[in-house]
This record gives C-alpha cells, structure tokens and sequence, in this order.
C-alpha cells in the first residue's frame, strides 16, 4: 500500500522525499481512521501500539480493495493537510529597500487544493461512494481523478468508472 501512496503523492524520485517507515506510520493513522468511517469485507483491528493491521486487505484471502484504496486516499489526505501547514508556517512577506519577499501566496494555493479539490476532497466523495454502493469498490477505476478549474485542481466524480 505504501506505494500506492507514493504514486498518488507523487513521491516517485530515485531518493523520494518519504521514507516508507513514515509512510506506513501514516498509513496506520489513516487506516484507523477509515476502519472507523466505513463498512468493509473483513472487521479490522489496528493496533497503532503495535504498527500493525490484520487481516492484511492485501492479501488473497482478505482481500478487500475498497478498504485498500480508501485508506490510501486517506494518508494522501493526512500528507496534504501536512504539506498545508508547513506551507503556512513558511508564509511570509518581507520588504527592504527595493527589495521584497512575499510566500503568502503559496501558503494561500496550498490551502485552495486542500479546500477544493485535493485527497481529503477526493477521499470524502469516495467514502461516500462506498457506503451508496456497497458492492462497487470504492474508488475503483478512477480515469483522471483531478481536472483544472480557473487554475486550481478539483475532484470531478463524473470521472468515476466502475468496472
């Protein structure tokens, strides 16, 4: 699952700015969270103490692709609300002489994608998906999740196939 999460993140360079021990933390929070919010094939058990998850969703005999993908959507969330904040932290503006240095806007874009259109968006609408149409797989088959309005990513469902 972890490199899925790379994928949607887009954490695919030769040295990813993740390691996966920090991605699988991330990973565990979310599926917590979505074992919560959700009613899957198999009950969960997350132990956060422990690091793990069992039944493995990943595995052949409990193989649970809606629970998979929502939790990855999930972490892609908890990242982005994550990269959010460190863009607020660093919003700054300063003006010397004829001089001048302003990252107020890129905090202010951050925030825009995470409003309208970014994995929380994405997983909420899914989730939502998954408790109307239980026997779809949540999340399946999305053909180009994102699409541009006026500059800005947003989730657009009419571009949700199930197969």
């Amino acid at each position: 699952m972890t490199e899925i999460i790379r994928c949607m993140i887009n954490d695919l360079d030769e040295t990813p700015k993740y390691e996966d021990e920090r991605l699988e933390r991330i990973l565990l929070v979310a599926s917590f969270q979505v074992n919560i919010e959700g009613d899957f094939l198999n009950d969960y058990i997350v132990d956060i103490q422990t690091s793990t998850l069992t039944p493995d969703p990943t595995s052949d005999t409990y193989r649970d692709d809606s629970f998979v993908n929502l939790a990855c959507m999930k972490a892609a969330c908890i990242l982005d609300r994550g990269t959010a904040v460190q863009a607020a932290d660093l919003a700054i503006s300063s003006k010397e002489w004829s001089s001048s240095l302003d990252l107020r806007g890129v905090a202010d874009a951050r925030y825009k994608i995470l409003l309208k259109g970014g994995w929380c968006s994405t997983y909420e609408v899914a989730l939502m998906d998954h408790a109307v149409n239980s026997n779809q797989v949540a999340g399946a088959a999305i053909l180009s999740p994102f699409r541009t309005i006026a500059g800005y990513p947003g989730f657009s469902n009419s571009n949700i196939y199930y197969v």
